[in-house]
């Protein structure tokens, strides 16, 4: 369905578990949004033609929370990581 590069997945994991353990207090309540948040950041970083919404991860998470709440989680993350993005993958060793 979505025309994504196999480095993807492991960037998001990347970021989520940076963001986690940058995080003293975390509900798990958030875990899917904050993921999804990630994979959204992860395919911004790494696609040039973004094939992958807001709208999109929420359907995809069964709409248990709005496009708007994968936004705000994005800020925060991006705010608790200080903008810094770049950590290399495996694939990008294996490439």
């Amino acid at each position: 369905v979505f025309d994504l590069s196999d480095n993807l997945p492991y960037k998001a994991m990347a970021l989520f578990d940076r963001f986690l353990s940058s995080t003293k207090k975390f509900k798990s309540k958030k875990y899917q949004m904050v993921a999804c948040a990630c994979f959204l950041i992860a395919t911004k970083c790494s696609m040039s033609k973004r094939t992958i919404t807001e709208n999109n991860l929420a359907f995809c998470a069964d709409n248990t929370f709005r496009a708007s709440h994968i936004i705000a989680a994005e800020e925060v993350i991006l705010r608790t990581l200080d903008w810094k993005l770049a950590c290399p993958g495996i694939l990008d060793f294996v490439n």
